[in-house]
């Protein structure tokens, strides 16, 4: 009689109620993904730096273009070819493309790599132009029609910058049509 009774009184250890294991879980989750955010901030602010320094590098190296300054345009155009190349290096660091993971997110990472290397391309397309411009004797000037007749010679010497620009500048143009246009 004292048995039974005794077996009824003692209560069971259950261990903790299942909700505080799902809240546990959930607590260390977003913990994780507070974590990779701070981690992700240094390279996605780089990234942000370099894509502005080429942009503003490219714009230069056209101004330089555009004023007969061949060798200026040049060093420009390389300096903001680095810059982008630099960026797309942020961008596709290993903490960043873990960060753009996360729905959403990726997009705008995925974004950064696009632009960056559109940017690279762009500013390569700029470099085959100013070499060969500066690789004609007269440089642009030799393009010009003289006595009524084109300079059919040096427009075939200016040919190979041209088209390699050209698929330069349609790469850079065909990956960013591709990006997507919400959510970024």
């Amino acid at each position: 009689c004292v048995s039974a009774t005794r077996e009824r009184s003692v209560p069971r250890h259950r261990g903790p109620p299942k909700h505080r294991w799902w809240a546990w879980g959930v607590l260390i989750a977003v913990g994780i993904v507070l974590i990779l955010g701070v981690l992700a901030v240094a390279p996605a602010l780089g990234a942000r730096a370099r894509l502005l320094t080429g942009r503003d590098e490219l714009e230069n190296a056209r101004e330089l273009l555009l004023s007969g300054d061949l060798e200026a345009a040049a060093t420009a155009f390389g300096r903001a070819e680095d810059a982008f190349d630099e960026a797309g290096g942020y961008a596709r660091s290993p903490v960043l493309r873990l960060a753009g993971s996360v729905p959403l997110a990726g997009r705008s990472v995925d974004a950064v790599v696009v632009l960056a290397d559109a940017g690279r391309l762009a500013a390569s397309a700029g470099s085959d132009l100013a070499g060969g411009i500066e690789r004609l004797p007269g440089g642009i000037a030799d393009l010009a029609p003289s006595n009524g007749t084109l300079p059919v010679e040096q427009i075939e010497a200016f040919h190979p910058a041209i088209s390699d620009a050209r698929a330069k500048l349609e790469a850079a143009l065909a990956g960013v049509r591709s990006l997507p246009t919400s959510w970024i």
